[in-house]
Parts: C-alpha cells; structure tokens; sequence
C-alpha cells in the first residue's frame, strides 16, 4: 500500500520547514519563508492519491526506479520551495497580490520568492545524499529549467492584453514554463536515483505533459470556479479565451474582447461570459485537451518500467487531472 499522501507532504515540508531554520540567516528571514511553506501547506489539501505534483512527482518518480520515495524528500523539498518562489514571483509579474504572503510589502514578498528560487534549493541539493558528479548534474538540471521557464514566462507576458493571440502560443508558452517545471523535476529524480537520463525519457516527458495538464487545470478553475478572475483581471490570455477568440470571426473579436473587460470587474458579465463559453462548448473542449495530455502520460506509463508501487502513484496523480467527470 502506499503511504497517505498527505503523510508524504508533510515529511516534505518538515523538511523544509527544518532546513529554512538552520540556513536563514535571521530569525525574521527564516519567519518570512516559513510562512510561504504554512500557507502552501493549507492550500495544498492532499488526498491519498495525490498531492501537489511539485513535491509528489519527484517522489514517485524516484520511488519507480528505486522502490522507496524516502531518500527523495530532500529533493521534493527544494523542487517545492522553487514551485513555490516561481508561483509568488508569477503573481507579481501578473499584478497580483501574493496568496502566499497576506498583508507583507511587496518588497518583502519579491524577496522571500527570489530567496525560495535563487538560493534555498541550491543549498538543499548541494548537502543531498549522493556523489559529487549526481549533486552538479542536479544544479546543472534546474539552472537548464529555470531558463526554458523563463522563456515560457517572458512569452505569456507578452502575450498578456494582446487582441488576438492563437491556441498554439499559449500552449507553447504553457508547454515552456508549466511543463519544463515538472519535466525537470522529473529528471532530476531520475539523476539523483542514479540512472541515467537517456534511459527514462518517458518520466521527463511524463513530467511535462502533467505540469501542461495542471496548468490547464488551474485556469479553467480561474475563469469557472472563483469569484473573480485573476486571469481576466490582468488580462491573461489562457487556453480557454484563445480558444474562444479562435471561434469568432475577427469582426466578431472586439466585441468578445469588450466583454472580457467587463468580465473582469463586474460580477453579472462574468456570469454571462462562463454561461458564453460553457455554451460554445470551450470548457468541454479544454477538458478534452486535458484528457490528451493525461491518455498520453498513461501511454508512456505503461510503456515504462516503472514498479509497481510507482506506477501506482504516477496513475494516480494523472487521473487527478482529468475533468471529464468534473465539468458539472
């Protein structure tokens, strides 16, 4: 049987939260960062088959080459602090408050995510269990994936309040930054389990077409679910609006884009526009585009030699992702 997930996550983030406290160098720097990890922590609402793919990809990934996720913990710690650090800097960059720091300045929330980027997982992965060579691929790994990300972020912001942007950019874009987070999360546990890379492409790949699909997830949840959109607030052009603009005639776009703007301050246009797109069936159509990513991410599971206990996990948190039985 595996472990309850929300046990796992909370080793992770003991682990971090520990780890956060020796290396802070202040007492208000380490109460800075740890109230990102306690704010993740309830926000994250594990169930037993899945919990945040950031801290349960590396796990189940390394637990599928090596039969225990234990000594992974530390690398799903600091793959969780850089998740967190690049979700708190998105926010800023979007215009955002921070969700992950109510009521502290901005310049204090633009350093505790630079901190949780640029210096708590390089410490982590430096101190981690295995040889010197494993240790400078890891670094080597992250550095590689925070720049494709970072290409992935430049492109969605230029995409942002554009009058006309195709489903193609926006998923290469996804693809760019959701997808190259958890493909090299992925990768890296393939490293630190001591294979190598070229021998399991499949968790890579699996890693980004899970990070696409969570991405997918989340904005549908942003512009059917909350009470607001963030999204339509800033003028973020996801998946499902693009989707929308690719229906409509361009004489029919400025029309759409008006209703866009009203959407994003006024409760009853927002209304009309999810009643617009439920209608020109966008939510079951992005909910077929999920369910591509995730048949695939099956297909490359089972053409894997991932044990039993991991592929297990793996199928598990891709089945989390599906929405073809959670539209209603």
């Amino acid at each position: 049987m595996l472990n309850p997930s929300a046990d796992r996550l909370g080793t992770v983030l003991d682990f971090a939260q520990q780890f956060l406290e020796r290396a802070a160098c202040t007492p208000a720097s380490a109460q800075l960062l740890a109230e990102a990890l306690a704010d993740f922590e309830r926000r994250a609402q594990p169930t037993d088959s899945y919990f945040p793919p950031s801290a349960h990809l590396p796990l189940l990934v390394f637990e599928s080459l090596t039969g225990d996720w234990r000594k992974a913990v530390p690398l799903a710690a600091a793959t969780t602090l850089v998740f967190i650090g690049v979700d708190v800097l998105d926010d800023l960059m979007d215009g955002d408050v921070s969700v992950h720091w109510p009521g502290r300045p901005t310049a204090e929330i633009l350093l505790g995510g630079a901190t949780l980027i640029t210096a708590a997982p390089q410490l982590i992965l430096a101190d981690i269990e295995a040889t010197a060579s494993v240790r400078a691929r890891l670094q080597r790994l992250l550095a590689q994936g925070m720049l494709e990300m970072s290409g992935g972020q430049l492109a969605d912001i230029q995409n942002t309040g554009r009058p006309f942007v195709s489903l193609g950019q926006v998923m290469d874009s996804v693809e760019a930054k959701s997808g190259a987070m958890l493909a090299t999360f992925a990768e890296m546990a393939v490293v630190l389990a001591g294979a190598k890379q070229s021998a399991h492409p499949e968790f890579k790949e699996i890693g980004r077409l899970v990070g696409v699909a969570s991405q997918l997830r989340s904005d549908c949840r942003d512009l059917f679910g909350a009470p607001r959109s963030r999204d339509l607030q800033n003028g973020t052009r996801t998946a499902p609006i693009v989707m929308r603009m690719e229906q409509l005639e361009q004489s029919g776009r400025a029309a759409f884009l008006k209703r866009l703007q009203r959407a994003s301050h006024d409760d009853c246009a927002l209304t009309e526009l999810r009643q617009e797109l439920i209608e020109s069936n966008i939510l079951g159509d992005v909910a077929t585009l999920i369910e591509l990513y995730c048949q695939t991410a099956h297909q490359l599971l089972d053409e894997g030699t991932a044990s039993n206990n991991g592929r297990i996990g793996l199928r598990n948190m891709i089945n989390e992702l599906s929405m073809l039985d959670k539209q209603q």
